[in-house]
């Protein structure tokens, strides 16, 4: 169902809006009922986690009514921070509603599957009004403005955030194998490159404001997303973990590095996305101080050894990152290029399929993700008719149960 993200109080989209909140939740609920027995994953949640996200989503999705519409001049502080809180508020409070009820299928494939819905809604909008995702900076040599900074934080680092931990919930594959070589697990824990490893935390976090130019910010932010639109399939569909090697603290650094593993997992390290965002960001800062270059070339050097050295991912992982980057890289920045798009969400969906059917998955849960996965690419690449009935052939596969 379509809604606009608009102030227009008429009575056409309040009709519209109460269809909306009335009519979605029974169609969500019943999904999730009807696919529960095809969905194996735990839910590793605490009811509590989910009850403050469905608050949040909440807050966001009435403030989200309430705000004037994107192009007005009179900006309310929700729509700096977030650019969609309708869409962003639905998704939270579906997700955090799911976490409560404890619901397998809720969390890994409704919510999932919803907020594909919602990105292709977007995205298909954008491109039939010839606009370009503003999200990304456009290119130009003014100041970033405090909105695209924010973004940065909002749009990016925040939601990679979600996404990596929740790599990490899910835990290893049943057809786990390791990515450390065998010379590796003999390899001492050398504490004190803790400090080295944790660097990125601080560096990737700073460079948003650091930033000078439009186009040093879009290089940002443009190469983080185009790297979590590689790299989260990648964790989904190979099924390569790496142990983190284990140690006896003696330093704070060790106590340090032990702590921050209560946070990390085995399951989302190949490729190894410390090195990936200290390349993304030694990148940026060589476009924002060129006369350091040295330095920014050195570091994500170092950050890769301190991988290793820490006993947080193989050599494999760090390879992987580097092959991802220079992919990555690749993509040409004049295309917000709809064969790239169309090339890589081709690919998540091919890999999402083959992932679940090697795993054991329902074949009705295969055929299912597939058709709606191809069905949202579809919708967002201006076939409004044709991505529909693809989603709905998928909705209908999964609810056959």
């Amino acid at each position: 169902m379509h809604i606009q993200e608009s102030s227009t109080s008429t009575p056409a989209n309040q009709m519209k809006r109460l269809a909306f909140l009335v009519l979605l939740p029974p169609v969500l609920l019943s999904w999730a009922w009807a696919t529960e027995s095809l969905v194996a994953p735990p839910v590793t949640f605490h009811p509590a986690v989910g009850a403050l996200i469905a608050f949040l989503g909440f807050v966001l999705l009435a403030a989200g009514f309430r705000a004037p519409h994107m192009q007005s001049d009179a900006y309310p502080v929700v729509r700096k921070i977030v650019p969609h809180p309708i869409y962003t508020g639905l998704a939270m409070l579906t997700c955090g509603a799911f976490i409560v009820l404890q619901s397998r299928a809720g969390v890994w494939l409704v919510t999932p599957m919803l907020c594909l819905a919602l990105a292709a809604q977007v995205m298909g909008r954008e491109r039939i009004a010839g606009t370009i995702p503003y999200i990304i900076p456009q290119p130009g040599e003014e100041s970033p403005r405090g909105r695209s900074r924010i973004y940065a934080y909002t749009c990016l680092l925040l939601p990679w955030m979600v996404l990596y931990e929740t790599v990490i919930f899910l835990g290893t594959p049943p057809d786990v194998m390791y990515s450390q070589l065998d010379f590796e697990k003999a390899l001492p824990v050398i504490e004190w490159t803790e400090l080295i490893y944790a660097s990125p935390y601080i560096v990737v976090c700073l460079v948003p404001l650091l930033a000078k130019t439009r186009t040093q910010l879009r290089f940002f932010t443009r190469t983080g997303l185009l790297t979590m639109v590689t790299v989260f399939p990648i964790y989904l569909a190979v099924p390569f973990v790496s142990p983190h090697r284990v140690f006896t603290a003696l330093t704070p650094l060790g106590k340090l590095l032990k702590a921050e593993r209560l946070m990390d997992g085995a399951g989302a390290a190949f490729p190894s996305y410390h090195v990936l965002w200290a390349l993304i960001a030694a990148e940026t800062l060589i476009l924002i101080y060129p006369r350091a270059r040295w330095m920014w070339r050195v570091w994500p050097v170092l950050v890769a050894a301190s991988c290793v050295t820490t006993g947080s991912h193989g050599v494999l992982d760090v390879i992987a990152a580097y092959a991802a980057y220079a992919l990555i890289k690749r993509i040409p920045d004049t295309c917000a290029s709809r064969m790239s798009l169309t090339i890589l969400w081709g690919a998540a969906t091919l890999i999402a399929m083959v992932r679940l059917y090697t795993i054991g998955a329902d074949l009705r849960l295969v055929l299912g993700v597939g058709l709606m996965m191809a069905g949202a690419g579809i919708y967002a690449s201006r076939q409004w008719r044709v991505g529909p009935l693809f989603a709905l052939a998928g909705l209908l596969a999964t609810v056959l149960a």
